[in-house]
């Protein structure tokens, strides 16, 4: 009998590990509400509704969505991104149907479309009061906990035509201040929303994020730490530690800090749109991509990395990052894969948005990488103690999901070796100057410089840079880009440029992603460049990059040559 349970434990223990070596079982915990894949997309162009007709569409949708029939309503809010995500990241087994068209006009009209499709299905509408701002977001906290929606005063009487109940109406209520308004909220809402994540949300902005804030039935203000402390803690303290907050913050570095401190993070969504129906959308086991490997660092050689921001905000994921991306709606980018870079995503969205994070994975050229941005799972700069230790290993698992080997993180340098050691990952880009450092198995290695908005003052940054390094010794440099404004062709320009000086001056380049950097340091700085190759496919020198066909029409664009 004993022989045979150790038989069966150890049958279980060699099962298990190789579940777990494989991917097969997910590790990661469930941060996000999820709601069930529908069979079917309900498509509403709403780009001609005025904000207030806006705000009634998108709670609408919200209040639909969060019901979890077969069909879910996505939203056309900004043309050219919400279609080729409609196009892109949608699974091909979920119907698609058009209740408009694009060249549609008129708010109303496609307000009242939505209505009389949608509109029997809520249980009413709530008021919000136009003397005090905050009451839109009040009205959003009790439209997710009452199936509603939320309207302005001017459209009472048209909304209660199609037979909606109006719930309460904010402005019988007289408050005054924000203040008051949040503190009624809290004392009466707030024990009646979610407690698994908050959301934070600017009133000014009608649509994008709450449709999600509704449907979630989340707890939703906006106000920063430093305006009523007390308030904001009594808030966080709804939910446990190391849990999301979407949507993002007034004041961005000392509000960050103060979500750290009391044990949350950031997931930077504020312009996110449809993610009702993005959270629906079925999430993978886990997602691949090429997996970096050492070069031989040589002496007098320049090896640059460049990663690529603001890759911590899902809203710049949906939007910016896909236009840096596309040629076209059709195709890739040309310019994308002819220099290493590491884009930047957000490890959790795997989970809150996942085809939209599949597209990219799909369509990665094999000379760039996926890393996780600011600062893992999450963004978060003041955390310590075992809130940190959570954190760090919570974002690894995700990395591990994702297979993404990097994390730039932008916390305190003196818990650097302890997020190493909790998070166990490849390595560590921090936000400021660094030496080289190996802990565990995860390197730790400093940001060369921060945001540079222009191709001109990258390169010379980069070559100021070199001027002042050892040149009897490799040169190590990761470049921060800033993705808002620098574009793959700026990027193939700035690498063209710096080669082109180099050949005057003597410096070789060899650029490589950010993965392909940290194996390098390591290889280099432990002793174990035995037989590695000068180059692989995540890297490439200025040589060959002068050598292109296209260099001359480059040249010519960028009047700095």
């Amino acid at each position: 009998m004993i022989k045979k349970f150790i038989f069966f434990a150890l049958l279980t223990c060699f099962l298990l590990s190789s579940m777990f070596a494989s991917g097969l079982i997910n590790t990661t915990p469930s941060l996000w509400i999820k709601f069930s894949t529908p069979k079917y997309i309900d498509v509403v162009n709403v780009m001609s509704c005025n904000p207030d007709e806006m705000l009634a569409a998108i709670t609408l949708q919200g209040a639909y969505n969060q019901l979890q029939t077969a069909t879910r309503i996505y939203t056309i809010q900004g043309m050219e991104d919400s279609v080729f995500w409609l196009n892109n990241a949608i699974p091909k087994d979920i119907s698609i149907k058009w209740l408009n068209n694009l060249s549609s006009s008129g708010g109303l009209e496609t307000l009242s479309l939505l209505l009389k499709q949608f509109g029997h299905y809520i249980k009413g509408a709530i008021t919000y009061d136009p003397k005090n701002i905050a009451t839109i977001n009040i009205a959003t906290t009790m439209a997710g906990i009452n199936d509603a929606m939320v309207i302005s005063p001017s459209l009472k009487p048209y909304v209660e035509s199609f037979g909606i109940k109006i719930l309460a109406d904010l402005s019988d209520y007289h408050w005054k201040t924000e203040r008051s308004a949040y503190e009624w909220a809290v004392q009466n809402l707030l024990p009646k929303t979610n407690n698994k994540m908050l959301i934070m949300l600017d009133p000014a902005i009608y649509g994008y994020l709450r449709d999600y804030a509704v449907a979630t039935k989340s707890f939703v203000f906006w106000f920063s730490a430093s305006q009523y402390p007390s308030l904001f803690s009594k808030i966080l303290d709804h939910t446990p530690s190391n849990t999301p907050i979407m949507g993002y913050i007034p004041d961005e570095g000392p509000d960050v800090a103060a979500l750290s401190k009391l044990g949350h993070f950031l997931n930077a969504s504020d312009y996110l749109s449809n993610e009702s129906v993005w959270a629906s959308m079925p999430s993978p086991k886990n997602l691949t991509q090429a997996q970096p490997k050492a070069i031989k660092a040589e002496p007098g050689t320049v090896y640059l990395s460049f990663m690529v921001s603001d890759g911590d905000n899902s809203q710049y994921i949906e939007h910016q990052m896909m236009h840096n991306w596309q040629l076209n709606s059709q195709e890739i980018n040309p310019f994308l894969e002819k220099i290493p870079e590491g884009w930047t995503m957000p490890p959790g969205m795997i989970d809150f948005a996942p085809t939209i994070m599949e597209y990219y994975y799909n369509h990665l050229p094999i000379t760039n990488e996926i890393d996780a941005g600011p600062c893992g799972v999450g963004y978060a700069t003041a955390m310590s103690g075992n809130n940190l230790i959570e954190f760090a290993k919570t974002s690894g698992e995700f990395m591990k999901r994702d297979d993404m080997p990097i994390v730039v993180y932008w916390g305190d340098e003196k818990v650097l070796d302890t997020y190493a050691t909790s998070s166990n990952i490849d390595g560590i880009w921090w936000y400021n100057e660094y030496g080289y450092k190996l802990v565990g198995i995860t390197g730790i290695f400093g940001q060369t410089n921060g945001y540079i908005s222009s191709v001109d003052k990258m390169v010379e940054t980069i070559e100021s840079q070199v001027k002042t390094s050892d040149s009897n010794k490799p040169i190590f440099l990761a470049s921060y880009v800033d993705g808002w404004h620098l574009s793959p062709l700026s990027v193939y320009a700035i690498a063209l440029k710096l080669s082109y000086d180099g050949e005057k001056m003597g410096d070789k380049y060899v650029f490589v992603t950010p993965g392909v950097l940290f194996e390098t340091m390591k290889s280099y700085f432990e002793g174990k460049e035995e037989n590695l190759p000068s180059y692989n496919s995540q890297s490439v020198s200025g040589k060959q990059l002068l050598s292109e066909p296209d260099v001359n029409l480059i040249l010519k664009h960028f009047p700095f040559f």
